[in-house]
């Protein structure tokens, strides 16, 4: 197969006296479309044989069929396009983002545009800054006037580094939270400064990350993160105040012993001292055995929760 590049269709009246078609990008910002001018290349791909003019000509001629030899325009454009994004899975979230574009020439009747075999390709990387491109599809478009093709660009974000940035310290956090649990019980101030601190660091947090992202009216995967995070801050801090008002309360109902005045009270036995059902079945504080059920059941609430975020996610995505 060979090919012969015209240097007359480089010119706009050239152009036109073979074919002349533009194509409008519909979905684009602006009024996009083709254009003929001194940048536009032409090019005619020889896939079939020429036949020879007959006499009528003066001189010698070859023709060669439209069908069997195509005319290729090309040009570089620039246009800027608006998708809409879903963050309902941000930042596991995948976009599609659609490239209509028109042939205005003429009534779809008279007139089709249909795509050259794998129809719109990319050439560059797909490894983007934010997203990676997972496939390019091109296919009809419905259009009531015009013959139209469409490319569908799909996206995956690439959550790499909202792991290391948001995900990763936000654990941290929540263990240094759980921590706290193993204080001691007079030490409750420490434990509810370190607590209250972890939790106004992942508020700031989360407070950045959204001030990144377009606004919306709905929750992200994100934020349903964040929130159990906080949530599960919040619940320890709740939970130290009980502990520690329990505590307080049971401090307070130790009874002293106490002495009557001028009298001594001296009691001898054979058998020794008289033991009550307390010495004998000494009665545990509830203080303590609420810490020791907090650091228990504590780690196996969160896990679950992580458990079931991660199958949300799985469902989401597949």
């Amino acid at each position: 197969m060979g090919s012969k590049r015209l240097e007359s269709l480089n010119r706009h009246t050239s152009y036109c006296e073979l074919v002349c078609p533009q194509v409008s990008f519909s979905n684009a910002k602006g009024n996009a479309h083709t254009l003929l001018d001194e940048e536009t290349k032409g090019l005619v791909l020889r896939h079939g044989e020429a036949r020879p003019g007959d006499h009528t000509h003066a001189r010698e001629v070859d023709f060669f069929g439209g069908e069997e030899n195509p005319v290729v325009a090309s040009r570089k454009y620039s246009a800027t396009y608006r998708c809409s994004l879903d963050l309902t899975l941000y930042p596991f979230d995948t976009q599609e983002c659609n490239f209509v574009f028109l042939l205005t020439s003429a009534r779809k009747e008279r007139l089709q545009m249909v795509r050259d075999g794998k129809g719109v390709t990319y050439s560059g990387s797909r490894q983007l800054l934010e997203y990676s491109i997972v496939s390019i599809v091109t296919r009809p478009a419905n259009h009531t006037r015009y013959s139209a093709l469409q490319a569908i660009v799909r996206f995956r974000r690439r959550y790499g580094f909202a792991i290391l940035t948001v995900y990763t310290p936000s654990c941290f956090f929540v263990i240094i939270a759980y921590l706290t649990t193993f204080y001691p019980l007079s030490n409750l101030q420490v434990r509810v400064v370190i607590a209250l601190t972890a939790m106004l660091v992942l508020t700031t947090l989360l407070s950045q990350v959204s001030s990144n992202l377009p606004r919306n009216s709905y929750f992200k995967a994100l934020d349903v993160w964040m929130f159990g995070a906080i949530g599960l801050i919040f619940s320890i801090l709740i939970l130290q105040t009980v502990v520690d008002v329990v505590a307080r309360g049971e401090e307070a109902s130790k009874v002293s012993p106490k002495q009557d005045k001028g009298m001594v009270h001296v009691e001898s036995s054979i058998m020794g001292p008289r033991k009550t059902a307390e010495d004998l079945f000494p009665r545990t504080l509830l203080a303590p055995r609420m810490m020791r059920a907090m650091q228990v059941g504590y780690p196996a609430v969160t896990f679950g929760l992580v458990v079931a975020y991660v199958a949300y996610l799985f469902a989401a995505l597949n």
